[in-house]
């Protein structure tokens, strides 16, 4: 689930899983996704039938989340002060890269 960038419904009324190098159409029904996803505090919807996965939110402006790769994922109106939320969350939130931690543990058993 870390790969997902965001799920959606398409044109076709399938649903739309957003990877960094491809998308994958699937029958699943949005609501049995939309279960799974959410139990998971890195995903929340942002739109009417749009999941996101925060980890992958560069910024938001104003009504737009704007991901690492330069997608745009609306925000709804009624969804905005939770968006506001989660984006202000995963902020404060570090996140860190195996490097990050190989470096930590280097000084730690330098100390």
């Amino acid at each position: 689930m870390r790969n997902i960038l965001f799920v959606d419904i398409n044109e076709n009324h399938l649903l739309s899983i957003h990877l960094p190098e491809s998308v994958v159409e699937t029958s699943i029904p949005y609501l049995q996704i939309q279960g799974m996803l959410e139990a998971d505090d890195r995903f929340m919807e942002c739109h009417h039938r749009i999941i996101i996965n925060m980890e992958h939110v560069r910024r938001m402006d104003r009504e737009i989340f704007i991901l690492k790769d330069g997608t745009k994922v609306p925000i709804s109106k009624r969804k905005l002060r939770e968006a506001k939320a989660a984006y202000q969350t995963r902020r404060k939130t570090p996140s860190f890269s195996s490097g990050d931690i190989s470096r930590v543990l280097r000084i730690y058993v330098s100390n």
